[in-house]
């Protein structure tokens, strides 16, 4: 089955991880997160992998930017965006705060994104030299992708690097 992405994809159950020991061993590891609950089981498997290989976490979160139709065309929502901007670094603080917690050892960095999620993403993993791109899966089922498009769906087919995809 052709995926259109020339590298593995890994599926995973975080019932998994108290049970088992992940026998890969990356340099680097992005999580690409959001106020999700499959957001926060991406950050958490992407944090225990990165603990046990002792590579370095690099946490996402991108905003799109906001527009609206006007008679004059398509305007920026510069209030609406700055509140996005906001919300999303305050996410990335809280996670960090919270995975440094868990595991005093790791390195975790915290980057905020402009623009599609999945464009940004997989730009920053070939930029970092990532080797693993953790996602979240938000189970929207058919309807929710065809209508809001799915990250986790399009990063599997455009990424260039390992893509992780926890449910």
């Amino acid at each position: 089955m052709q995926l259109g992405s020339e590298c593995p994809v890994a599926w995973s159950r975080t019932e998994c991880l108290g049970r088992r020991r992940y026998d890969i061993c990356v340099k680097t590891i992005i999580a690409a997160i959001d106020n999700s609950a499959g957001g926060r089981k991406a950050a958490q498997v992407a944090a225990e992998l990165a603990s046990q290989c002792n590579a370095p976490l690099l946490l996402t979160h991108s905003v799109s930017p906001l527009f609206y139709a006007s008679d004059w065309g398509a305007s920026q929502v510069p209030d609406m965006e700055m509140a996005a901007q906001t919300a999303s670094q305050a996410l990335l603080d809280e996670q960090c705060a919270s995975l440094k917690q868990q595991f005093p050892r790791l390195s975790v960095e915290a980057r905020q994104l402009n623009g599609n999620a999945a464009d940004t993403v997989a730009e920053l993993a070939v930029a970092v030299d990532a080797d693993l791109v953790v996602v979240g899966s938000r189970s929207m089922g058919v309807l929710g992708r065809i209508a809001l498009g799915s990250v986790s769906s399009r990063l599997v087919h455009t990424c260039t690097r390992s893509v992780l995809v926890v449910p």
